[in-house]
């Protein structure tokens, strides 16, 4: 009878505990997050009834003056049946925050991503909403405004805490929990914005003071003073051109010439740290072939109505929104349904 020799026999063991190992990363990769930590399961009760938020005897309000416009009115497209895309059923809900350079959270989108319907819904969350913020009793806060809770978080629990303190906030007010979150400063938006030559965006009219009506071309820089500027303008306003730059981001990087250059930035800014997030390998696979399937129509961005908020002047002299009980309610409903 013929035996392998010793040699033969421990190379074709280490081979197969090589393979082994490069499996386990492998699946280590695809199900675990890239860069940051799972959000916690938050034990706080979320509110069971929006009630109006109250304010202390100290908080002087004054109602703030402001042209107010009517809430646009939603065309509800016919529900049609539907082919899952990706292999993907459940709609998945993204946290995203663009963070300034004071570690405040200027830009809050929740994404609400449904494979069945073929549709991205981008709710914009205002950054001067009053609310409480949880677990800084210590430190003599119990209000602020919401964009506040990631900072605080960075502050007083540790670097990388800042998006499970906004979190922990949005679930405290709102009962509203999150499958993923991305977290960008935004010298990367700059960067992103030169790296792909610049975002255009066409406006059928004009938003605010510092949107004329027409074709607009932006770099990076001025990309960036174009979503920020409110000096002379609604917050609204500002969130409308937000969300118009985001729109001709998303158009420009759906190209293939561009969609092929997105994993290379996406090393780049994963190297030098300015974006966060707990996004699994798996989770860009289905995403790039997302992508793919939809078009621009399928990209619906929604902004809470004017009448579920009131413009306020603390007496510090800031500019701060009261939401409504019914603001809750709305945005519970998009998370849910999304455009139904």
């Amino acid at each position: 009878m013929e035996h392998k020799p010793p040699n033969a026999k421990r190379r074709l063991l280490w081979l197969l505990l090589v393979l082994l190992f490069l499996v386990s990363c492998g699946y280590l990769l695809w199900t675990n997050p890239l860069l940051g930590k799972r959000l916690p399961q938050f034990t706080y009760e979320p509110l069971a009834t929006f009630t109006a938020i109250p304010t202390s005897a100290a908080l002087t309000l004054t109602p703030e003056t402001v042209k107010t416009e009517p809430a646009p009115e939603t065309v509800e497209p016919e529900s049609t049946s539907v082919s899952p895309v990706c292999g993907q059923t459940q709609p998945m809900i993204i946290l995203a925050l663009g963070i300034d350079e004071s570690e405040q959270a200027d830009m809050i989108r929740v994404v609400r991503v449904d494979w069945l319907k073929h549709q991205v819904v981008v709710l914009s969350i205002p950054r001067d909403f009053w609310v409480p913020i949880p677990g800084l009793e210590e430190h003599n806060i119990s209000q602020f405004r919401i964009n506040a809770a990631y900072g605080y978080g960075e502050y007083f629990n540790g670097r990388g805490q800042g998006v499970v303190k906004f979190s922990e906030t949005m679930y405290q007010n709102y009962g509203v929990t999150f499958d993923r979150y991305v977290v960008a400063h935004f010298n990367t938006f700059t960067e992103l914005v030169d790296q792909i030559g610049g975002v255009d965006i066409d406006l059928e009219e004009s938003i605010g003071a510092y949107a004329s009506a027409g074709h607009h071309h932006f770099d990076g820089k001025s990309a960036l003073l174009f979503v920020r500027q409110r000096i002379a303008d609604l917050d609204a306003y500002r969130i409308q051109r937000q969300s118009a730059i985001l729109k001709g981001l998303y158009e420009k990087l759906s190209k293939p010439e561009y969609l092929v250059q997105l994993p290379g930035l996406g090393v780049k800014f994963i190297k030098d740290k300015s974006v966060i997030t707990d996004l699994r390998l798996q989770d860009v696979y289905t995403f790039n072939c997302f992508i793919r399937e939809i078009n621009r129509d399928s990209l619906v961005f929604i902004d809470i109505p004017y009448d579920l908020y009131t413009p306020m002047i603390t007496n510090y002299g800031r500019h701060i929104k009261l939401p409504k009980p019914e603001a809750g309610v709305f945005i519970q409903n998009v998370i849910k349904n999304g455009t139904e």
